[in-house]
């Protein structure tokens, strides 16, 4: 940390990129914000040179070169996350089991048409099975959030689904950020590549803060299909801007409205 590590960064990536070796010491002295009233270039060199944990942390970057870095905090919940997905049955086996004659692929791309618009979704995991023609969507969430919660649909119907259900936890995340809509868009998706293919989709939650809890859900109908009537909405919506390339009105109030 602090400006020795700023300056042993900087020293990393000038030498990177094939700088001559006699300019990177004062280049880098000059990105780290030494000042001469305090320690002077040379010094900064022959600390960053001479002292194991420089050296070390130099290192360090060189063999972490392409990859990314995470700390001793972040690995404890990569691990903590990953143990409780293996754990639990149903989401370590739609994370991680594998089966003859079926094909499981992680962050797959799909391109797609819909409603007249060029799509395109990036799944966590898309696992196919070609004998029994069924494709399963699975969608990975983190959160620092209740994991558990409850779902329960209420007899008096508004049309709002905020209001049509009794949610708690991760179900209301569901409906507060819309994940409804984005496994709609996904299983849309799916279903344009495999038109004869039954699709399921669920969603796994896990907790961060240090729990680690996990759920398996699957999303009411209901919800799925409000998400695909949403998602025509918007995508009609979206495909109006491109074609009249007028951005800063809204659809259907371009000029006076009355009712």
């Amino acid at each position: 940390g602090g400006k020795m590590g700023e300056y042993i960064k900087a020293y990393f990536e000038l030498e990177k990129s094939g700088m001559e070796e006699s300019k990177i010491p004062d280049l880098a002295y000059t990105h780290s914000q030494y000042s001469p009233k305090h320690s002077k270039p040379e010094t900064i060199l022959k600390s960053f040179k001479n002292k194991p944990e420089n050296v070390a942390f130099y290192n360090f970057l060189k063999d972490a070169d392409g990859k990314i870095a995470v700390t001793q905090k972040d690995r404890q919940i990569i691990d903590g996350c990953l143990m409780s997905l293996r754990t639990h049955v149903v989401s370590n086996r739609l994370l991680f089991s594998e089966q003859e004659d079926v094909t499981a692929e992680a962050e797959r791309e799909i391109f797609f048409r819909l409603h007249d618009v060029n799509c395109k979704s990036k799944l966590d995991r898309v696992i196919v099975d070609d004998k029994n023609k069924k494709v399963t969507i699975v969608d990975l969430k983190t959160t620092s959030s209740q994991v558990y919660g409850e779902c329960i649909p209420l007899a008096e119907k508004t049309g709002h689904l905020v209001r049509d259900w009794h949610v708690t936890g991760f179900m209301y995340s569901c409906l507060n950020y819309s994940y409804y809509r984005q496994l709609a868009f996904y299983q849309q998706g799916v279903q344009e590549l495999y038109p004869d293919y039954e699709v399921d989709s669920f969603i796994i939650a896990v907790d961060t803060k240090g729990s680690y809890d996990v759920a398996v859900y699957q999303l009411p109908q209901e919800w799925i299909e409000r998400g695909e009537e949403e998602i025509q909405c918007l995508l009609t919506e979206y495909k109006h801007y491109t074609e009249t390339n007028n951005w800063d009105v809204k659809q259907g109030f371009e000029k006076t409205v009355t009712y």
